[in-house]
C-alpha cells in the first residue's frame, strides 16, 4: 500500500516530504468509551482536514512504544505509558478514581488506537495523518510511586491477528486476569508443568 494512497493532495504531500525538513507531529487517537482522545506531540492544539481536532499530550502522553515487527511475531504488544487525567487527580480519592478507570475494561479492551505522523506545511495540516501503527487496546495497569504515577496501557498491534497469542507462557495468574472463573490451570505451577502457547 503506498504511502500516498487515500490522500487527497498527494502532489503537495509528496512534495513537502521530498524537502531536507519536514514539520511533522506523532499524534495517537485511543477510541475510549467514555472519553476518546486525540493527542499531539505538539504544545499548541490543531484540527486536521477531516476535522478531528487534536490536543497536546503534554502531561497525558509519557511515553511511546518502539513500532517494530518481527516474522516470529503473530501479535506484538506495545506498552503506552500515560500520565493519570487531571480530572482523575482532582477528586479526593484520586487513586480510587485511577483504579476503577482500570477496572473498567469495557472503557478502553478490545477498542481502537492508532499511532499517526501529521505533516504540516506552514504550521497548517496537509493531507490526512499517515497510519504508523494500529490495532486494539489491551490491558492496562497503574503505577503509584512517589515522584510520578502512571498508567501502563497495553496494545495489540496488527490488524488482522487480533487476541492470537505471543508466543508466551500460560499462567495461573494470566488465565484469571481474564477469566476470573477459570480453575482450569491451578495446579500447573505445582506439578512444574509450563504451558507454552504454540505458534501458527
Amino acid at each position: 500500500m503506498s504511502l500516498f494512497a487515500g490522500q487527497p493532495n498527494a502532489g503537495q504531500l509528496r512534495a513537502l516530504l521530498a524537502k531536507d525538513r519536514v514539520e511533522a507531529t506523532l499524534c495517537l487517537h485511543l477510541d475510549f468509551g467514555k472519553n476518546p482522545l486525540r493527542l499531539c506531540a505538539r504544545a499548541i492544539p490543531f484540527t486536521d482536514i477531516r476535522g478531528e481536532r487534536w490536543t497536546g499530550g503534554g502531561g497525558l502522553l509519557v511515553g511511546l512504544p518502539e513500532v517494530s515487527a518481527s516474522d516470529d511475531e503473530l501479535a506484538p504488544y506495545r506498552d503506552y505509558i500515560l500520565g493519570i487525567p487531571e480530572r482523575l487527580v482532582s477528586s479526593a480519592n484520586w487513586r480510587g478514581a485511577v483504579m476503577d478507570e482500570v477496572r473498567d475494561t469495557a472503557n478502553y479492551k478490545g477498542r481502537a488506537y492508532r499511532l499517526s505522523l501529521q505533516i504540516f506545511d506552514q504550521r497548517a495540516p496537509v493531507g490526512n495523518p499517515i497510519t504508523i501503527d494500529q490495532g486494539q487496546m489491551s490491558r492496562m495497569e497503574v503505577e503509584f510511586a512517589p515522584d510520578i504515577s502512571g498508567l501502563r496501557l497495553q496494545c495489540e498491534a496488527g490488524a488482522v491477528r487480533m487476541n492470537v497469542p505471543t508466543g508466551q507462557l500460560l499462567t495461573y495468574a494470566d488465565q484469571k486476569s481474564l477469566y476470573p472463573t477459570d480453575e482450569g490451570l491451578e495446579f500447573v505451577a505445582e506439578n512444574y508443568r509450563q504451558v507454552v502457547w504454540t505458534k501458527f
